[in-house]
């Protein structure tokens, strides 16, 4: 079955849904969620497990959420036997409750037992919409259209376990809202809701997910008193593919400031000079553009997109006037064509998968459903929901990861280099090298400097970035120009408003990139002779049994062995 959740004046499209959820046959692990979304969607599953059932074909359940919207799962149970899942998805003004869930019909009893307990665990309040979802009526169940609304009561109803779930959901003041027969005559498919009067329910024309005929797909309206969703964002960046390095080339070569850097004796104002040439080059050679964030697949055309507005139109239409024949004309047409893209466009991709890689690896971490930071982020009991509000949570998570010993003086370990003298010299044949092999497909890190401009000026920039670069190994001295970095917290796994189930990634300044690749390929530097000159210096650190238990006790238990054989789990 499917099912989708609308805020008002936003019509929800069959196979163009907010969240459906789902009874998939023959669902395993090993089947990946690409194979029935892609990156629009949050997928949040109940797959069958041992602890489920003792069948390996059939049942599992699923959610859909698409990413726009803030949602999470919800863990009612740690230990269930019930093939399940809850989401929460949030908006302003209240929260939506979706429970999917699957019981054969000849399940024992305490399956729907459980059922009606776990129904009772959702946390809804009184403004928050629940909609409980599934197959799992009982064998005789026949219902009958009510006289006081747009809902259903059953009759026939003989079971204990029958008992015990209807008069949970009537207890939490849910009404049931479909009455879809199969082609036998009967209605395998619930949905119960706590809002009957803000929703409307028919049989889907065009499901998200290909159904059977014993299972037909349902379509549910739910009305929300939302603010219409804002429109896409839109952004200015700068179109490097389009500067002009000639003009940007003359214009280093006759800077003064340039000419002159080695004149400037104050290490942090000579990078701050450096830098402001090239930003005043980026402002007046490359152009700028616009752009507008979209969730729409790579192989998506003008045409294909135009075609997805008009389809989105006359569904519009055909829900008014009840005649959904034109609408299903174009939505063929529409679906022929996706299908004729997208194959095109994976031929393009396998083509070239040796020649250019990366537009294969693009394909893979569009179709791995890379979402945003979500609208609420939580830790240690505090929410945030702002951008800086949220970087704030997120640094103090990432703080509390770090710990110090206290037995170990790094200040003095420090003042102990210090004294050695290291006799290392970096020549602008060093400098040319390392601008010539930058990596041009990376982005501009929190200096604002694309690799690009390097690597198309390198003849105009080697030579002061050679006096910069001399300046600091001589002054033993790194300027706050390279220290400044950018952190992105990158997702692992769970669940996706908590803060401590993401991890760093240090996005660092172009020119120390560009610094670090001069120092480790530079002919004229000695490796071994720089570790040597430590050999003298004796350190004086004392490691405790407190140190090393603090160390074990954040070893993540869920990582496997590595090259000792031993895993993270013996270790903890």
């Amino acid at each position: 079955m499917d099912s989708t959740v609308s805020p008002p004046s936003k019509v929800t499209e069959a196979s163009n849904k907010h969240a459906t959820s789902s009874n998939i046959t023959k669902r395993t692990p090993l089947i990946t969620d690409i194979e029935h979304f892609g990156k629009r969607y949050n997928v949040y599953r109940g797959d069958r497990t041992e602890l489920t059932s003792d069948r390996i074909n059939g049942g599992g359940v699923l959610i859909a959420v698409e990413c726009k919207f803030n949602s999470e799962k919800l863990i009612l149970s740690e230990r269930s036997g019930l093939e399940h899942v809850c989401v929460k998805i949030s908006f302003d003004s209240c929260n939506v409750y979706v429970f999917a869930v699957y019981i054969r019909s000849v399940h024992k009893t305490a399956k729907f037992l459980e059922f009606a307990e776990i129904v009772k665990m959702v946390p809804y309040n009184e403004n928050d919409i629940v909609i409980v979802c599934g197959d799992f009526n009982q064998p005789g169940v026949k219902w009958v259209k009510a006289d006081d609304g747009d809902y259903f009561l059953p009759t026939n109803v003989s079971t204990e376990g029958g008992i015990a779930v209807f008069d949970t959901m009537y207890d939490c003041g849910f009404h049931q809202l479909s009455n879809i027969v199969n082609p036998a005559g009967n209605v395998l498919d619930l949905v119960f809701t706590n809002k009957f009067y803000e929703m409307s329910l028919i049989e889907s024309t065009r499901p998200l997910v290909k159904s059977d005929i014993w299972h037909k797909a349902i379509e549910i309206e739910v009305t929300i008193d939302e603010n219409e969703l804002t429109a896409p964002q839109s952004s200015e960046i700068y179109a490097y593919n389009s500067a002009d390095f000639d003009a940007m080339n003359a214009f280093f070569i006759a800077s003064d400031i340039l000419l002159g850097i080695n004149r400037i004796d104050d290490l942090e104002n000579a990078f701050q000079l450096f830098g402001n040439v090239l930003h005043e080059a980026i402002d007046s050679f490359v152009p700028k553009i616009t752009v507008q964030k979209s969730t729409d697949p790579p192989w998506y055309t003008k045409h294909l997109k135009h075609m997805k507005n008009v389809r989105r139109k006359a569904y519009k239409k055909a829900r008014e006037t009840g005649n959904f024949d034109e609408y299903n004309a174009i939505t063929d047409s529409f679906l022929q064509l996706q299908g004729q893209l997208f194959k095109s466009y994976i031929s393009r991709i396998q083509l070239q998968i040796r020649a250019n890689p990366k537009h294969f690896w693009r394909f893979v971490n569009d179709r791995r459903k890379r979402s945003d930071i979500p609208p609420f982020v939580e830790y240690n009991n505090e929410i945030a929901s702002t951008d800086v509000s949220k970087a704030e949570l997120f640094a103090d998570f990432f703080e509390n990861q770090y710990t110090q010993s206290d037995n170990i003086d790094l200040d003095q370990l420090l003042s102990e280099c210090g004294d050695i003298s290291f006799d290392i010299d970096i020549n602008e044949v060093d400098v040319m090298k390392a601008l010539q092999t930058i990596n041009v497909n990376k982005g501009a890190g929190p200096d604002g400097i694309s690799p690009k401009l390097l690597k198309n000026c390198a003849h105009s920039l080697s030579k002061p970035l050679t006096m910069l670069f001399r300046k600091s190994l001589h002054q033993g001295c790194v300027p706050a120009a390279l220290k400044n970095s950018r952190i992105v917290p990158i997702f692992k796994s769970g669940k996706k408003s908590s803060a401590s189930n993401y991890r760093p990634i240090v996005i660092i300044p172009t020119i120390a990139k560009l610094f670090e690749i001069v120092y480790t390929q530079s002919d004229n530097i000695d490796l071994d002779q720089l570790l040597n000159g430590c050999d003298d210096i004796l350190f004086d650190i004392d490691i405790n049994e407190v140190d090393v238990m603090k160390a074990l006790q954040t070893i993540n238990v869920k990582k496997g062995a590595g090259p000792d054989g031993i895993s993270q789990r013996e270790k903890y």
